[in-house]
């Protein structure tokens, strides 16, 4: 007996798309957020300097009665840096517009590049913090000697605090006592999975928020650096090295600047720039295209060196 079949009626079947878009999976972003932020006006150039005193040493001698003691010489160094404009963008034609099943400008296209926005940005700061003040993991005299051995742990955390406080580095106003220290999935692996006399591990055995640490992943505090984990974290190959090596990051406060100008759109920094089909006039006489992209101007640079530590580490795996 024959059976009509979803086999045999193939060409009946449709497929069904939902229109809903699935959610990206998106890099946690936490680097920009601790930058001394400065916007230069519209109008006002593109060029930025920022000023710092020079220490005085203590003044031990005693004065004497009725005479003036002689004056002492200010000097301040200035750290200067120019704004470049950044972005990117998608043509989307009328053809794409009229027959996809999901409205391109209209659904969360100009959302993809927000978020890659987001990332330029927060990778132009990794990228110059990790020319910081190095410090590599168990005291290797160069990064190309890492081993898969050589790992982030409390250690480390504690020689690179000391460092800090041995260079007068401020605790992040952001963190009040601590210093934001970023560190990738891999190498906050090997530090929370530390178990020495010290560690990690050790450390917060006997904390009540352990626990919830453990059911939520949150990564916490350890001897002064408050820890933050990013995707975003610079990964060197391991191709003519012992391993893959991390620039995990210890920021102080005003170590680094970072500055835009303010656009078009007013107080925003990153313009997010949608152009519907049919809007650029002559110069799209058929109304074939429409456009989503996104621009900044910006820039950053580290204000003082002794104020940042790149922790340079393998990681287990």
């Amino acid at each position: 007996m024959a059976t009509a079949t979803t086999t045999n009626l193939s060409e009946l079947m449709a497929t069904f798309y939902d229109k809903k878009l699935l959610t990206r999976l998106v890099p946690q972003l936490v680097i920009y957020q601790f930058g001394l932020k400065k916007k230069i006006p519209k109008g006002a150039g593109k060029s930025i300097v920022w000023s710092i005193y020079t220490d005085l040493p203590s003044a031990t001698t005693a004065l004497t009665e009725g005479t003036t003691p002689s004056s002492r010489t200010l000097s301040a160094t200035n750290v200067s840096a120019t704004v470049e404009a950044y972005g990117d963008h998608a043509i989307i034609t009328d053809f794409v517009s009229v027959t996809a099943i999901d409205p391109v400008l209209e659904s969360k296209a100009d959302g993809v590049f927000a978020d890659q926005a987001a990332l330029t940005v927060d990778t132009l700061c990794r990228n110059i913090l990790s020319a910081g003040t190095a410090q590599i993991a168990r005291g290797k005299s160069a990064v190309s000697d890492l081993q898969t051995s050589d790992t982030l742990n409390a250690a480390e955390i504690r020689k690179a605090v000391r460092t800090m406080e041995k260079n007068k580095a401020k605790p992040h106003r952001m963190t009040p006592g601590f210093y934001p220290t970023i560190v990738a999935p891999f190498t906050k692996y090997d530090l929370i999975g530390d178990t020495a006399t010290g560690s990690w591990v050790d450390v917060r055995k006997y904390v009540e928020s352990r626990q919830k640490e453990i059911e939520t992943n949150k990564v916490g505090d350890l001897y002064g650096a408050k820890i933050y984990m990013t995707q975003n974290l610079e990964e060197v190959s391991a191709v003519g090295y012992g391993a893959n090596t991390y620039n995990n990051l210890m920021i102080g406060d005003e170590s680094f600047g970072v500055t835009d100008i303010v656009g078009l759109n007013g107080a925003s920094m990153i313009d997010i720039i949608v152009k519907q089909v049919g809007s650029s006039g002559s110069a799209d006489a058929l109304n074939q295209r429409g456009s989503v992209g996104w621009k900044v101007y910006f820039v950053t640079k580290i204000l003082n060196a002794n104020a940042l530590m790149v922790i340079k580490t393998g990681a287990s795996a």
